[in-house]
């Protein structure tokens, strides 16, 4: 396998690739990768492997961006829809049902689930 088949590859293992991930982005960097991607895959093993109080939430989340075999890029946009989320609990039921979701479909179920909760929120 050549550089650009290798380099793909590793993008579309996704989880398989974020558990292997060193902690810190200063050690990524020195491992010789640039900031944004350290800062990136960072944050996904901080997500998916990281120490949180939503414990089976995140094995589910986990497990269900292996079984559709999510790629990076796929991960890092199901983080930009659960960023918009205040409520970490519903961060992590929406992260956990766009996991489950086909890339394809991630759009647009996470634009609906976006729109229900701040329905949900200005109707209090």
């Amino acid at each position: 396998m050549g550089d650009i088949e290798t380099y793909i590859h590793l993008r579309n293992s996704g989880i398989a690739l974020v558990e292997h991930i060193p902690g810190t982005p200063d050690e990524l960097r020195a491992l010789g990768a640039d900031a944004s991607d350290a800062a990136e895959l960072s944050h996904l093993h901080q997500v998916y492997f990281g120490p949180t109080r939503f414990t089976g939430k995140q094995r589910k989340a986990r497990t269900a961006a292996l079984q559709q075999r999510h790629s990076l890029g796929t991960l890092t946009l199901i983080e930009t829809y659960t960023s918009k989320v205040k409520k970490t609990l519903d961060a992590w039921n929406l992260r956990a049902k766009l996991a489950a979701t086909p890339a394809h479909r991630i759009r647009q179920v996470a634009t609906a689930r976006l729109k229900e909760l701040k329905r949900k929120r200005t109707a209090k």
